[in-house]
């Protein structure tokens, strides 16, 4: 244990003595984040301890550069088995300069900025579960029979034919959602991923969180719909369990609580999914109404100096 310590101290040691006096790092630049924590303070006892350090983030990666010492092959890596965050370096860098994956994502504040729109899902995939429920509990009874004698009971049949037309459209629609999105994102990124005034404010990587969301939403309802569709289709009727609330018998099985359950899960993330169309416009929309704002920019700037 102290062997490996003493590698690490010595390497860190190494580094710390480059950069200060500008000689190349070469390869064995990469550090974890309590090595840079030691190198930092190891170079602040020989050097101003607010130097500027640029620090580019990118997820459970950065990429540093002390950026006022003398110039050389500066630049370290640092390495974490979780997301770096600027709280990781502000703590310890007296002086940091964050660019790329910089925006804070948190459960919390993406909730809060997609309220809106959850609200509105949430409230759909509820009334279509309800009324799922309340179709699929009018014939819930009798599911284990129709399963003996299906042509004895036209009430059930019809019953599991709309919820099996509802989750066949539900599938079509999410793989028809899916192929666009992914020809779109990857039309997109191409261009988006050579844009350094994106990547260096984090909006890059927000826009990568985003696209990866929409992808697994939509995915989870292809998914939902598919098992939905299956499992209308077993010949078992799943019974859980029945209750009478005033009169009211409620009986519970894959007919009136599984399929509609699953069924306003697969609704509720394809509406998401396409209320996500109006986001990727608006965000089309930001990137270019900020190319057009520095073009504009420049064509006032070269006017007047012109004119002088």
């Amino acid at each position: 244990m102290s062997t490996t310590a003493d590698g690490a101290g010595r390497k860190v040691h190494e580094i710390g003595q480059k950069l200060i006096a500008g000689q190349p790092l070469g390869d064995k630049t990469d550090l974890s984040l309590e090595e840079f924590v030691a190198l930092y303070q190891e170079i602040g006892q020989q050097v101003n301890i607010k130097q500027r350090v640029d620090i580019v983030l990118q997820n459970d990666r950065a990429f540093i550069q002390f950026t006022d010492l003398p110039p050389g092959n500066g630049i370290v890596y640092i390495t974490s088995e979780r997301r770096l965050t600027p709280q990781d370096f502000s703590r310890t860098v007296a002086n940091p300069v964050f660019h790329g994956d910089t925006l804070t994502s948190t459960i919390k504040g993406r909730i809060k900025e997609d309220r809106t729109n959850i609200l509105i899902v949430g409230t759909v995939g509820l009334l279509f579960t309800i009324l799922l429920f309340i179709l699929g509990n009018s014939v819930a009874a009798t599911c284990s029979a129709y399963l003996v004698t299906p042509d004895q009971f036209p009430a059930t049949e019809m019953a599991i034919n709309v919820m099996v037309h509802v989750n066949e459209m539900l599938l079509t629609s999410a793989t028809l959602f899916l192929s666009i999105f992914l020809v779109f994102t990857v039309a997109q990124s191409a261009k988006l991923q050579e844009d350094v005034r994106l990547f260096d404010t984090g909006l890059l990587h927000k826009f990568e969180r985003d696209d990866r969301l929409i992808a697994v939403v939509a995915i989870a309802g292809l998914v939902l719909s598919v098992l939905n569709v299956t499992l209308l289709g077993l010949p078992v009727p799943l019974d859980i369990a029945v209750w009478s609330i005033f009169g009211y018998v409620i009986t519970l099985n894959k007919l009136s609580l599984i399929s509609p359950l699953m069924t306003g899960l697969a609704i509720a993330a394809l509406i998401y999914c396409f209320l996500a169309l109006l986001y990727y416009l608006k965000r089309m929309m930001l990137v270019t109404n900020r190319d057009m704002s520095i073009k504009v920019l420049e064509r006032v700037r070269d006017y007047r100096s012109s004119r002088q």
